[in-house]
């Protein structure tokens, strides 16, 4: 499930960005091929899962219908798999409808932390220590950090194309760690903060559509449970297409996007075996705050 629910949010967030062809074409692609009572709403979007999973070249052999074959490769490990999806009642099929109707396209991926928190229980929450940090908090733990003394050196560059050079080689060789990292919140938030650095400079360099030294896995983390690593890793996925989209342009966001990364930079419990801290108190926030390390 936790799986699927990252799959939704990618392709809801795709298809009103342009990285799918046509404006709402997944939703239109559930609601045209699904029947009114839901009862092949589970298969309609598990080939369009597939479809995603599928190279081009070996659709054919994998007998992708022709109405799927309009959605890209996306692979990156988020559509590999089992394309399982679970079974849609009728009511549930028209939510579904009603979701991807929505604009997505300027979604901030800084909510996923929150939204994650809304469907875990008080007890769940309590446990595991889940508490979402807003961006004024992250943003006083990364600017005394780092931060502030990047935007100085860039106000003392001026127009120096040599130093302006060297401190965006810099930059591209910042790690930031959060081994609690949740939802990725403090992990989105450097990254788009050194994005808005880095665009200044290719600015003031002449350019300002060059494709960004400042790779996403850079921002590593480690999270007790799969879905909220899942989530933080598609937030940085997202986090970096709108990056793109706002400092290069959409066509050369576009350009580059797909298909995605197939590493996985964000850990989660299961991927290494047990407990990442032992006997330790969970807390985000501060276990943020007290493990954060960032080579300048």
């Amino acid at each position: 499930m936790n799986h699927f629910m990252a799959r939704l949010i990618f392709c809801f967030f795709a298809e009103n960005t342009e990285i799918f062809d046509g404006a709402g074409a997944f939703t239109a692609a559930i609601e045209s091929m699904s029947a009114k009572d839901s009862s092949n709403t589970h298969d309609v979007i598990s080939t369009l899962f597939r479809a995603m999973n599928t190279k081009i070249k070996e659709r054919a052999a994998a007998a992708i219908p022709r109405w799927a074959e309009r959605f890209p490769y996306v692979n990156g490990g988020l559509f590999s798999g089992s394309a399982e999806v679970p079974r849609f009642s009728r009511i549930a099929r028209a939510y579904l409808l009603h979701i991807g109707s929505l604009d997505w396209k300027k979604i901030n991926p800084d909510i996923f932390g929150s939204m994650i928190q809304a469907v875990a229980d008080d007890d769940e929450r309590g446990a595991l220590g889940m508490h979402y940090t807003s961006v004024p908090n992250i943003l006083k733990v990364l600017n005394p950090l780092f931060l502030d003394e990047l935007r100085q050196q860039l106000e003392e560059a001026i127009d120096n194309t040599r130093v302006l050079l060297n401190l965006r080689k810099r930059m591209s060789k910042i790690r930031v760690f959060d081994p609690a990292c949740g939802s990725g919140n403090f992990l989105v938030i450097a990254y788009k903060e050194m994005r808005a650095i880095e665009a200044e400079i290719n600015r003031r360099r002449g350019e300002a559509d060059r494709r960004t030294e400042i790779p996403l896995t850079n921002f590593r983390g480690i999270e007790l449970r799969d879905f909220p690593a899942e989530i933080a890793r598609l937030a940085l996925i997202i986090a970096e297409y709108q990056c793109d989209v706002l400092y290069r342009g959409q066509k050369e966001a576009l350009r580059d996007f797909l298909p995605l990364d197939a590493q996985n930079w964000i850990r989660a419990e299961s991927d290494r075996g047990g407990s990442p801290y032992p006997g330790e108190p969970r807390s985000s926030s501060m276990r943020t705050i007290q493990s954060a390390r960032i080579p300048l």
